[in-house]
């Protein structure tokens, strides 16, 4: 049995994304490894920690953000981060409250189980933009082995293994970042995506038969008659009610299919918008996703890890980049051309001018849904498993 501490928040700020790939890679974990996996999770407005209880894994809560704006530093700012209020503590506060938290978690368990366990964690994770190499040096003695999840490379780590799913992530990227010890596992053949974006294995269904039914359904319709709206889990901006008021103006779609989390911001105004409109369905939180995307012929949603979900189904995407972070994965993939890329400003534009553009261009369709289907297979879980964790059996 190894024990595994997981180090991730989410709230209306961070977004949802950092405790979803977590999750996801938990449950790879657990499903090939006998493991104990503790997830610590500060409780900011927004959060969505129920959800790790509701998958079966220990949750153990951190204090509430020390400021609403998810805790201001009193450090000097050339020692912060670009997101140290993320962490909702200084990271000496932070790190000192995990390792009281995390010592207390392996007690009860040798206590509760009469058995011997471990002083020490197998793995601490972290997957937190307001974490350095500075949190990582105070964990050294509790754990054998560290595990950063990061996309933006803004920071130093001391890390044991670096996981960066960014589509084409070059390893110059995390050089000088990393400790020379360090092995580094980068792009989208590590994306950790759920079994379900694994369509060989969820539905025995290969990429080439994925683009070939696609193709034939965009063909038979002469272009694209069902659409995808997906702003993230939580969407601040409510970027979902400007898409679907000013479809509700001009849209041709014959369906529109809007998926959010159970933490959105404005979902109590989304459900009554979708509710006046016969062509709009919500689906909050939904188990099947995979199936809304394969279903779906393009889709407008965010620059971030549903990217991955995306490609793995072949869903030809615009784009909407709503975080300075979030721009590299989309010129990655507007480079390729996997997708078509904007900033959140220009959402009129897109779905006024651009989205009735494409939505009949039969032929860029297919190619985006070619070149989609190229950048992941839903494997990725699988291969961090057999790369990182299951050698210390």
């Amino acid at each position: 049995m190894i024990n595994i501490a997981i180090r991730a928040d989410s709230s209306t700020v961070i977004g949802t994304g950092h405790i979803m790939r977590c999750l996801t890679l938990a449950n790879a974990i657990k499903k090939t490894l006998r493991a104990n996996i503790y997830f610590f999770c500060r409780q900011a407005e927004g959060n969505i920690s129920q959800l790790v209880l509701d998958a079966g894994f220990d949750l153990v809560q951190m204090a509430a953000p020390t400021s609403r704006s998810n805790g201001a530093s009193t450090k000097k700012s050339s020692e912060k981060l670009a997101h140290s209020e993320w962490l909702g503590e200084t990271q000496e506060n932070d790190v000192k409250e995990f390792i009281a938290l995390a010592k207390n978690q392996l007690l009860n368990k040798k206590l509760s189980d009469c058995i011997s366990v471990s002083s020490r964690f197998d793995f601490i994770i972290t997957d937190h933009y307001g974490i350095d190499a500075r949190w990582h040096q105070q964990v050294r003695n509790i754990t054998r082995k560290i595990v950063v999840i990061d996309d933006i490379a803004d920071r130093a780590h001391e890390c044991d293994f670096l996981i960066d799913q960014t589509f084409l992530c070059p390893v110059s990227r995390y050089k000088k970042l990393t400790p020379a010890h360090s092995q580094t596992l980068l792009g989208t053949d590590y994306a950790m995506l759920r079994d379900e974006f694994n369509l060989v294995y969820s539905k025995g269904v290969s990429k080439q038969e994925i683009y070939t039914q696609r193709k034939e359904r965009l063909h038979i319709q002469q272009g694209a008659t069902r659409l995808l709206i997906m702003f993230g889990g939580t969407d601040p901006d409510n970027l979902t009610l400007q898409a679907l008021t000013l479809l509700g103006k001009t849209s041709n779609f014959r369906l529109i299919d809007v998926i959010i989390g159970t933490s959105a911001k404005h979902i109590a105004q989304v459900m009554e918008f979708c509710q006046l409109h016969d062509e709009m369905t919500l689906h909050i939180a939904p188990s099947n996703i995979s199936e809304l995307m394969l279903s779906a012929d393009i889709a407008i949603g965010a620059a971030g890890t549903t990217s991955w979900e995306r490609c793995a189904v072949g869903l030809p995407t615009i784009l909407i980049v709503q975080a300075s972070n979030q721009n590299d994965i989309a010129a990655a993939l507007t480079s390729e051309n996997v997708c078509l890329s904007y900033q959140k400003n220009q959402l009129t534009h897109v779905v006024t001018e651009l989205l009735p553009s494409i939505q009949t261009h039969v032929s860029e369709l297919e190619s985006m849904i070619n070149n989609s289907l190229k950048v992941c297979d839903g494997q990725g879980c699988q291969r961090i498993v057999d790369k990182v964790f299951s050698r210390v059996q």
